[in-house]
């Protein structure tokens, strides 16, 4: 099976380049989380003012999937990817400005437009997996882009943390906007078929619904990611306890950015072992 994960990474050149362009990207995105949940509560002192970060982080891209799954097929995945990216290059320079409690808005107002062109970025990145791997290919293609998120959450949030701690928010903040940067040329490298093929008609959400009834397993995994995420306000959790009951400070640098960074880091920690146990249990079993 461990072959199975080299040969490809070895092999395809175009899911190496897929797979930078996650990685890079997510770790730009956690440098700049955890920066802002220590700007937050440094400009405001309000676990209030961080929950409704959290939420401008989450509650769009819950709304926008409904028209950005579907919109790439039309549009074609590459390009999409790119928009975003750019796009996000931009915006997240946009933190630099915050400096003052009054302008805290300006965070969720930049976070709200992230997050929606995130939305349009994750769907072609997933549909682009098919363009690149072989079907015999896709399950260990979607186990290294699964077990990639985990460690990037570890990585990232610590190294974020780090960053912010000992150089301040705004490093972390740059070097955000560079990741998407990096995210775009790898991008611009993929040859999908998909994007040269003519579109295909956009199915219907009765469709949609109708598949789920005909298929209840596949309804069950959808249905997972949201009922997490009703129990996903232990994150503002984390980041209290990381700056207000257990803060780490470097001089110079943000206080307790680099307590929050390791505690999320252990999330990411937890969610890899979380795929590796799984596996244990279940294997490769369809039952």
């Amino acid at each position: 099976m461990k072959n199975r994960y080299l040969r490809l990474l070895a092999t395809n050149s175009q899911f190496r380049k897929l797979l930078m362009a996650q990685v890079v990207s997510q770790l730009g995105d956690w440098f700049s989380s955890i920066a802002l949940y220590t700007l937050i509560l440094s400009l405001t002192g309000s676990a209030k003012a961080v929950g409704l970060f959290i939420g401008a982080q989450f509650l769009p891209a819950a709304i926008a999937g409904y028209w950005t799954g579907p919109l790439t097929d039309r549009v074609g995945r590459r390009k999409l990817m790119l928009f975003a990216d750019f796009g996000r290059a931009a915006l997240t320079l946009g933190y630099l400005a915050v400096d003052r409690p009054e302008r805290v808005p300006w965070i969720y107002a930049i976070t709200i437009c992230c997050v929606l062109l995130q939305a349009f970025f994750e769907p072609a990145h997933k549909a682009a997996l098919p363009d690149i791997v072989t079907r015999e290919d896709m399950v260990p293609a979607n186990a290294i882009s699964g077990a990639t998120w985990s460690c990037v959450l570890a990585l990232g949030a610590a190294l974020g943390g780090v960053v912010a701690g000992v150089f301040g928010h705004q490093v972390a903040f740059v070097l955000n906007s560079l990741s998407f940067i990096v995210s775009a040329y790898f991008v611009s490298g993929l040859v999908l078929s998909s994007d040269s093929k003519p579109r295909r008609p956009k199915a219907t959400w009765g469709e949609c619904f109708s598949y789920l009834r005909k298929n209840p397993r596949i309804g069950a995994y959808v249905l997972s990611k949201p009922l997490w995420c009703c129990a996903g306000g232990v994150t503002l959790v984390l980041t209290l306890y990381g700056r207000e009951v257990f803060p780490i400070t470097a001089a110079g640098g943000e206080v307790g950015a680099i307590s929050i960074g390791l505690y999320y880091a252990i999330r990411g920690l937890g969610a890899g072992i979380g795929q590796i146990l799984g596996y244990r249990v279940r294997g490769q079993r369809k039952d």
